[in-house]
C-alpha cells in the first residue's frame, strides 16, 4: 500500500512540475530568457542533487571516470536542449498536446537500446509504438483546433525537445549499463555540468546585447517557482525509484503515465481553458493503450 502512496507523490510532483513550467513559459521572451531560466533551474537541481548524492552515496559519489564524465557531458547537453526547447514550446502549445508529444521520446531511446545493447523489442512494443503515433497524430489535430497550425519554427522546437529528452534518458540507460557509477551521481552531474555551456551562450548574448535579458524572469517570485520546479522534480524521482521497489516496473510506468495523462488534461483545462473534445479523449485513450503495451 505504501508503494502506491509513493505513487501518488510522483505524480503530483510531477504536475507541479508541468504546470509550473508551462506558467513561467508566459514570461519567456527570448532565447537570453531562456538560458537564463534553466541556468537558474539547473543551479537549484544540482544543489538538490548533490545533497542527494552525498546523502546516499558520500563524497566517494563524485568520483568520475573520463568516459562517466562523457556520457554525463552529452546527457546534460541533450537535457538542456530539451529544457529550453519545451519552453518556448509550452507557450504556444496545448499542455495535453505535449504531454503525449514528449512520450514519442521513448519511442527513440527504446530504438537505440535494441540497437546498441540488443534489446528486444516484442511485437507488442512494437503496436504500441504505433498507437503512440496515431496518439500524436490525433492530439496534434486537437492542437490545431485549440491553438492554430504550427509553423516550421514550432515543429522543429517539438522536434529537438523530443530527441533531447530521448537522448538524456538513453545516456542514463549507458551510464547504468556500463556501471560507471551510481544514479545519484549521474543525476548529479547532468544538472551541474548543464551550467557552463549554457552560462557561456548567455553571456555571449548579453555581450552581443543581441536579446536582452527580461527583469520579470529573474525577479524573486520566479526564483521561488524555479526553486519548486526543482524541488518537485527531484521528489518525482526519487518516489518513482521508491515505488519501483514494490510495483513492477510494467505496471508502474503505465499507471503513472495513464494518471498523468488524464490529471494533466483535466488541470489544463482548468488553469489554461484548454477544454477536453472528443480529439483529446481518443487521443489520451491510444496513448493509455499505447502506454500500456510498450510495458509489457
Amino acid at each position: 500500500m505504501i508503494a502506491y502512496l509513493y505513487l501518488f507523490v510522483a505524480l503530483v510532483a510531477g504536475l507541479i512540475k508541468g504546470l509550473s513550467g508551462k506558467k513561467i513559459s508566459r514570461d519567456v521572451v527570448s532565447l537570453n530568457d531562456g538560458f537564463a531560466v534553466n541556468i537558474i533551474r539547473s543551479v537549484f537541481c544540482a544543489g538538490i542533487g548533490f545533497l542527494v548524492l552525498i546523502i546516499q552515496v558520500g563524497f566517494s559519489g563524485l568520483e568520475l571516470s573520463l568516459e562517466a564524465f562523457l556520457v554525463c557531458l552529452a546527457s546534460s547537453v541533450f537535457m538542456a536542449l530539451f529544457c529550453i526547447s519545451w519552453l518556448y514550446a509550452y507557450k504556444s502549445e496545448a499542455y495535453a498536446f505535449l504531454n503525449i508529444f514528449t512520450m514519442l521520446g521513448s519511442v527513440i531511446t527504446a530504438l537505440l537500446g535494441w540497437a546498441i545493447y540488443g534489446d528486444k523489442i516484442s511485437t507488442t512494443r512494437i503496436i504500441g509504438f504505433v498507437l503512440l503515433f496515431v496518439a500524436v497524430y490525433i492530439m496534434s489535430l486537437y492542437n490545431k483546433n485549440l491553438k492554430g497550425k504550427m509553423d516550421k519554427r514550432a515543429i522543429i522546437t517539438l522536434v529537438l525537445g523530443c530527441v533531447g529528452v530521448a537522448l538524456s534518458d538513453f545516456m542514463q540507460k549507458v551510464f547504468v549499463k556500463q556501471s560507471l557509477g551510481a544514479p545519484s551521481t549521474f543525476t548529479f552531474y547532468t544538472y551541474a555540468l548543464m551550467i557552463i555551456p549554457q552560462l557561456l551562450v548567455l553571456m555571449l548574448f548579453k555581450v552581443k546585447k543581441t536579446s536582452p535579458l527580461s527583469k520579470n524572469v529573474c525577479d524573486k517570485r520566479h526564483i521561488c517557482i524555479y526553486l519548486v520546479i526543482s524541488i518537485a522534480l527531484y521528489v518525482n524521482v526519487i518516489m518513482k525509484t521508491m515505488a519501483v521497489a514494490d510495483i513492477p516496473s510494467t505496471q508502474l510506468y503505465p499507471t503513472l503515465q495513464g494518471a498523468n495523462l488524464i490529471a494533466s488534461a483535466v488541470l489544463a483545462s482548468i488553469f489554461f481553458k484548454e477544454k477536453m473534445t472528443k480529439k483529446s479523449i481518443v487521443g489520451i485513450i491510444f496513448a493509455l493503450a499505447a502506454s500500456i503495451l510498450m510495458n509489457i
